[in-house]
Parts: C-alpha cells; structure tokens; sequence
C-alpha cells in the first residue's frame, strides 16, 4: 500500500517545497537590488 501511496504523493511535496522558497525569497530574504550604472562601467573600464 505504501508502495503507492509514495509515488502519488511526491509531485505535492515537491510543489509545496517549490511554494515554501517562493514565500521565502518573497518575505525573509532582502530585496535585491540592481547594481549601479557607474559602479558597472569603473569595473570595465578598471579591468577587475
């Protein structure tokens, strides 16, 4: 019976981990924020 029961299971514990990140990146992680024009060109032009 178990032998059924886990593969059933499986695409709902995958979709409810999926849904428990997406919550997570939207509420415990900070927001990211998009570098800086001139930061991005001083690295080019600097070579690093």
């Amino acid at each position: 019976m178990y032998a059924l029961i886990v593969p059933a299971v499986a695409p709902f514990v995958l979709l409810a981990t999926v849904m428990g990140l997406s919550w997570w990146e939207d509420h415990v992680l900070p927001p990211a924020e998009p570098p800086d024009a001139h930061t991005l060109l001083t690295r080019e032009v600097a070579g690093s």
